[in-house]
């Protein structure tokens, strides 16, 4: 799959990518996977005080629908992207997402 990869490296990555987030690996088994022991120190890595909300993942959405979610995403890490649709189609982005970009590219042009 990944040429050069170690054994552990492609355990690690298999539990990772599994499709169903019941039987996918925890954050906390996976930094206590033997690929990433070397990093893994519980004395200087910060919890976070809250549940994080996976509720997406529970989606029933059909292709168009998961091709939107991570367009919407794509667009809220790489605001520029906004950019490469036609202007009709900007209007189809949420609100307050297009407000992002926008800002976030008048801060790089400045």
């Amino acid at each position: 799959v990944i040429p050069g990869a170690s054994a552990a490296a492609l355990d690690l990555l298999e539990r990772m990518l599994t499709v169903d987030p019941a039987a996918r690996i925890t954050v906390d088994a996976a930094l206590e996977h033997r690929y990433l022991a070397q990093f893994h120190d519980p004395a200087v890595e910060v919890v976070c005080p809250t549940l994080f909300n996976f509720d997406f993942e529970h989606a029933s959405l059909d292709r168009a629908g998961y091709k939107r979610v991570v367009f919407h995403e794509v667009i809220y890490y790489h605001p520029r992207a906004l950019l490469m649709l036609p202007p009709a189609e900007r209007d189809l982005v949420p609100d307050n997402l297009r407000a992002h970009a926008h800002t976030a590219i008048a801060q790089t042009l400045g």
